[in-house]
């Protein structure tokens, strides 16, 4: 965690598990920050490594985009969409693009959450996500349901991934460490 000129900066390392295996797939670091009471989050985190390794040799341009969250939550809350999108071209390739979309993100519920760091009382808060990879004019949308664990002291610290009623995958906080 590092502080200058009124904005808070930490990096956040999560391990990622798929279905009911006891090790993680991959391990990912996320990065906040906050200015003055509000959270953002690059939403870069929600790029896949596995899926962006087939574009290694392109180039890449990223329009940035952050998911904010305001520490004076109140349940019942509907907070603004956010949206990335990254653009790749490479010499005598295709270009391709990938878009995620946060959608109708809602405050449904605060209570207590463990993970491994410890206990917080923290903020559920539910969204569709729609990422989109357009290639040669194609788009092949996926959406899924997140719903994410916010605690204004420790920024997200869980996130499930649902496609249906079926969970996918999720992230919890397992670490974390102060400069």
């Amino acid at each position: 965690m590092q502080k200058e000129k009124g904005t808070v900066t930490a990096e956040v390392n999560s391990k990622h598990y798929n279905g009911n295996k006891k090790e993680p797939d991959q391990e990912m670091v996320y990065r906040f920050k906050c200015v003055n009471g509000i959270y953002y989050v690059d939403l870069q985190n929600f790029l896949a490594p596995e899926s962006m390794a087939s574009f290694n040799n392109m180039e890449m341009k990223v329009s940035p985009s952050e998911a904010m969250y305001p520490v004076q939550l109140q349940v019942g809350e509907t907070l603004e969409n956010a949206m990335l999108k990254v653009e790749f071209e490479g010499e005598g390739q295709v270009g391709s693009t990938i878009t995620v979309e946060l959608l109708n993100r809602k405050v449904e519920s605060r209570g207590p959450v463990t993970v491994p760091t410890g206990t917080y009382n923290a903020y559920k808060i539910s969204s569709d996500v729609t990422t989109t990879i357009r290639t040669y004019g194609l788009g092949i949308p996926m959406r899924m349901r997140v719903v994410e664990y916010y605690s204004p002291a420790a920024g997200v610290i869980r996130s499930e991934t649902y496609r249906g009623a079926k969970l996918m995958s999720y992230s919890e906080i397992t670490k974390v460490a102060q400069n």
